[in-house]
């Protein structure tokens, strides 16, 4: 068994439980993942822990892989996610996302169904398996929901330093104004702050920020050339303030290698994403965010402010690496601030509160 498979595979779940007739083609897909093609770690894990679950079930169930058929994966989806099928796809109220019948989100739905086809897929085409049952089926309906952004109060008590100072001033004297939040030392809230700013100059996503290096950003560049989702490389601007900040952080790391990356955490570790979530999770509880810091909401309110501010929808796809207009397009929508002043300014009704007042009525003629 491969030693990297049990880096991905979640502790629950142990692979020698599969028998050999399964756990070959488990291995075999997990190189196809991990190696051929190349997929994030995040989807990786995801896929296999899925699939794990998969095999398993059918294990019980006494099936040979070549006896899968299209009703034994549907009867798997139902187990798993309680929601109705008919013979081919999901019931109307599963697809549609609100289902209350379900026991997994939708998106977790599409997710199962994606490492299902993934997986016979990859088989089907290295000749491990005569045919693929799962092709039929096709993902639930996603709703679609809007993305969180950071307003501009929530912004001024994170990043502007009189607000900051102000807050860590009252929480000293009144220790209870945040009883639910567990007070960062310097050295963690120092490197918090750089992520915030790091992450909100430049839209990075989690994943590509913390492969960076000393290296990357030794020289304060006001760019970076980063490689994202499937090895695709862009460029990103980073603003005077973040500039400033990874000045500031840089100071602190002198002793460090260009080799090293950028943010370790205690134990002299790369920083992983989940210890960045609870750590800026516990730095917007201490600035008393009314929205939950996330940074993923960081990447939001970066171009959800550049919409705002005129910028060309274009311009703000490369800048996040989306492939697809119709995935920046969603911020379209979260930009209700241009499009209110685009009403007030362009609108017949909508430029002018004298223009809002209903016309007289003109006198009628007397006879």
């Amino acid at each position: 068994m491969p030693p990297e498979l049990l880096q991905f595979i979640s502790r629950r779940h142990d692979p020698s439980r599969l028998q050999s007739v399964w756990l070959d083609l488990f291995i075999i897909w997990f190189r196809v993942l991990y190696a051929e093609r190349g997929v994030s770690a995040h989807t990786c894990r995801a896929y296999l822990n899925n699939g794990f679950e998969y095999l398993l079930w059918l294990q019980a169930r006494e099936l040979h892989p070549d006896q899968v058929k299209a009703r034994d994966i549907r009867a798997w989806l139902a187990s798993t996610s309680q929601a109705r099928f008919d013979d081919q796809h999901l019931d109307q109220a599963a697809r549609s996302g609100y289902s209350r019948s379900r026991r997994i989100s939708t998106r977790s739905q599409s997710r199962y169904l994606s490492a299902i086809r993934n997986f016979y897929k990859s088989m089907a085409r290295r000749g491990k398996l005569q045919k693929n049952p799962a092709q039929e089926f096709q993902n639930p309906r996603m709703p679609r929901t809007l993305p969180q952004v950071l307003g501009p109060n929530d912004q001024a008590r994170l990043f502007d330093p009189e607000a900051k100072a102000l807050l860590d001033n009252e929480q000293q004297c009144n220790p209870t104004l945040a009883p639910q939040a567990e007070h960062l030392n310097a050295a963690r809230r120092q490197q918090a702050l750089v992520i915030c700013e790091l992450l909100y100059s430049s839209g990075m996503r989690i994943s590509e920020l913390l492969r960076l290096t000393i290296a990357d950003v030794r020289d304060r560049p006001q760019q970076l050339r980063i490689r994202g989702k499937g090895g695709k490389e862009r460029i990103v601007f980073l603003g005077a303030a973040a500039r400033g900040a990874l000045d500031d952080y840089l100071k602190t790391q002198a002793h460090a290698n260009d080799s090293d990356p950028l943010f370790l955490n205690a134990r002299g570790q790369i920083l992983q994403d989940r210890s960045v979530r609870h750590m800026l999770k516990k730095l917007g509880l201490n600035r008393q965010l009314r929205k939950h810091l996330s940074p993923h909401k960081l990447r939001h309110s970066f171009a959800s402010d550049l919409l705002n501010a005129g910028a060309d929808i274009r311009a703000v796809q490369e800048l996040l690496g989306h492939s697809s207009l119709s995935t920046t397009q969603i911020y379209t929508k979260v930009s209700r601030d241009l499009l209110r002043d685009t009403h007030r300014e362009c609108h017949p009704h909508g430029k002018s509160s004298a223009s809002q007042a209903p016309a007289q009525p003109k006198a009628r003629p007397k006879r």
